[in-house]
């Protein structure tokens, strides 16, 4: 399969449906994002760490490509309606877990490698998420599960890190 059309770009690039668009949209900032996250995912996901820890990973990747598809425009079958359930139930299940939380001004402080890994994870979240509430302030609103996710999987990763501090 050719990735390239040998016609040049010019700037622009496609989206689903033939939908041509510039480079430096919020769409495309939004889809970068997301890519960008998608690939650190991988970094602390291929490193040593818990088995658990790890199919939540692969399981918020499966998601991305998800949202990732419905940014594009092509949503096809892709994941079902549960994600927004799930991340969740995740995230209240880490949460009523007694942990301590060691914080410094509200920011909570890693304690190795793995939990700067994913703290590292949770502020290219952070970034989605900014990318992706400056695109839905464009005229092409998002789903609000699609913003409720990412807003949910930095909670979520959040929690991550503070778990790795009692390891």
């Amino acid at each position: 399969m050719p990735i390239r059309t040998g016609m040049g770009d010019e700037g622009y690039t496609y989206l689903s449906g033939d939908r041509r668009v510039i480079k430096s949209s919020p769409v495309i900032e939004a889809l970068g994002a997301l890519d960008e996250l998608l690939s650190v995912i991988d970094l602390v996901m291929f490193g040593p760490g818990k088995k658990k820890e790890k199919e939540t990973l692969l399981r918020v990747q499966d998601d991305l490509f998800y949202i990732s598809s419905v940014l594009a425009g092509d949503p096809g079958e892709g994941r079902s309606p549960d994600m927004l359930g799930w991340i969740f139930d995740e995230v209240e299940k880490r949460e009523s877990a007694s942990i301590s939380i060691r914080t410094i001004n509200g920011y909570v402080k890693s304690c190795g490698r793995k939990s700067a890994e994913l703290n590292f994870v949770r502020t290219v979240v952070r970034r989605c998420e900014r990318r992706m509430v400056a695109l839905n302030c464009t005229g092409e609103p998002l789903d609000p599960g699609v913003l409720g996710y990412i807003n949910a999987l930095s909670d979520l990763l959040f929690l991550m890190v503070v778990e790795q501090q009692g390891v």
